[in-house]
């Protein structure tokens, strides 16, 4: 962003600030608004019910584009259309944002995650983990995956879910 001609445009914007949204005026670099728009955060705000919520989004199919499959440790496709926005939002919207993923963390997955905006807490760690729980799943409030199902208390539907299951790349590609 060094190279962005930046200048202030008197348009209002809404960001979250001591657990609350408070409107102000975004800085505009080379045309593009930085912050999120009101609408996504709104919407946001009304899911949550209080702040500092946990989520742990997974990055091969959810962050970055994993139709190729595994093609190395720190081999990565493109972000997704619409990860960067949507983490920005959720971290607007008060959210702790941990990337939980069977890759390892190294110094590339950072760098690929920083190069592209893609904001986070965490990768692959709760700190805030009661002690005790520290190994195995990561305490959250959602996990945010391109291959999981939702169990509702129905062991016969979550069977039928699971022998029909395909990642939305197999359903759109």
């Amino acid at each position: 962003m060094s190279n962005a001609k930046i200048q202030k445009k008197r348009v209002p914007c809404n960001c979250w600030r001591n657990g609350e949204i408070h409107f102000h005026y975004p800085i505009i670099a080379n045309g593009k608004h930085l912050f999120m728009k009101k609408v996504i955060i709104e919407k946001l705000k009304r899911i949550m019910k209080k702040r500092n919520k946990t989520i742990c989004v997974d990055f091969d199919g959810v962050i970055h584009d994993y139709s190729k499959g595994w093609r190395g440790i720190d081999v990565y496709d493109k972000p997704i259309k619409g990860a960067k926005e949507g983490l920005q939002a959720l971290r607007a919207a008060g959210w702790t944002i941990i990337i939980f993923t069977t890759r390892n963390d190294t110094p590339k997955l950072r760098e690929f995650l920083d190069a592209h905006g893609l904001v986070y807490d965490y990768i692959n760690e709760n700190p805030l983990q009661p002690v005790g729980s520290e190994h195995g799943k990561l305490l959250e409030d959602v996990y945010l995956d391109d291959k999981g199902i939702t169990f509702d208390g129905d062991w016969e539907k979550s069977i039928n879910a699971i022998q029909n299951f395909k990642t939305w790349q197999k359903v759109f590609w």
